[in-house]
């Protein structure tokens, strides 16, 4: 067995971002797609059926997640073996990454697309309205960031009183 299996030049191009790549693939094809338990699966106000767009965004996830599981693997072993698998640089591994690249911007392009945003609104105001206490969210709210909204009146002065 050769002593110089793994020297320290075959980690020079491994930073944290070569981690981070698979990693995500990873929770996009395992918990996302797979599983189906991903949060980036949640929307309360869609345009469509919620099984067509589970389905979808299930099927964008799992395409996402195979890419970004593949190019990560790439940079890994690319780097630590050149030679021995795809090198990251080549053409081959740009095509790779730019595809992840697309099917991570699919997801949130179709995310967006299937959102109502009047729906969404109209709930926001609603909970605003309510001062908080709407019963779908645990926190209060309808799980978005609402910021309470003061009553006029409380910029109104009376000028009257300072004559």
């Amino acid at each position: 067995m050769p002593s110089n299996l793994l020297t320290p030049e075959m980690f020079a191009n491994f930073d944290l971002f070569t981690l981070f790549k698979p990693l995500a693939g990873l929770y996009l094809l395992v918990w996302c797609a797979i599983c189906g338990k991903g949060k980036i699966l949640r929307n309360e106000h869609l345009k469509c059926d919620e099984t067509v767009f589970r389905r979808n965004m299930r099927l964008i996830c799992a395409a996402a997640g195979v890419l970004l599981l593949l190019s990560g693997v790439i940079d890994i072993l690319g780097g630590m073996a050149p030679g021995a698998f795809i090198d990251p640089t080549s053409v081959a591994g740009w095509i790779i990454w730019a595809l992840g690249l697309v099917a991570l911007i699919g997801i949130m392009v179709y995310s967006v697309m299937m959102t109502d945003r009047e729906a969404m609104r109209k709930a926001d105001e609603e909970a605003a309205r309510n001062g908080g206490n709407d019963s779908r969210s645990p926190y209060g709210r309808s799980g978005r960031n609402v910021q309470p909204r003061m009553p006029s009146s409380a910029f109104d002065f009376d000028d009257k009183e300072d004559k």
